[in-house]
């Protein structure tokens, strides 16, 4: 068995003199771990309210609801992290960003003068 040569290929790719294939990372458990973070957030921020339905206090006339979170989750994020632990951290994070980005004062609060969830 001889060493590689410029016109060897393998499963990752051409080798070229001195390169070393880069490792493929598994993204799977890192999308994983970011998807449920992502949406565990939102359906806790969305607990607090019995009917489901959350407003902008400066606009109370139109309801958020949790899916109005969950729309903005893209699991593809997860793939920015280090590892699955990281990811789930940023999954948090950019879930309570996307709340906190659904109402002008970030703040949402149960219609009728309920309680009221921010970061």
């Amino acid at each position: 068995m001889g060493t590689a040569t410029d016109d060897e290929v393998t499963s990752s790719g051409p080798i070229t003199s001195g390169s070393i294939p880069a490792p493929t990372q598994a993204v799977g458990p890192l999308r994983d771990a970011y998807t449920a973070s992502f949406e565990a957030t939102c359906r806790s921020i969305w607990s607090i309210a019995p009917a489901g339905e959350l407003v902008d206090p400066d606009d109370p006339g139109t309801p958020l609801t949790v899916e109005d979170c969950l729309a903005d989750l893209d699991p593809g994020q997860g793939e920015n992290f280090a590892d699955p632990l990281i990811a789930s951290a940023g999954g948090r994070a950019d879930a309570a960003d996307v709340a906190a980005s659904l109402s002008s004062v970030r703040r949402l609060c149960v219609p009728g003068g309920g309680p009221c969830w921010s970061p």
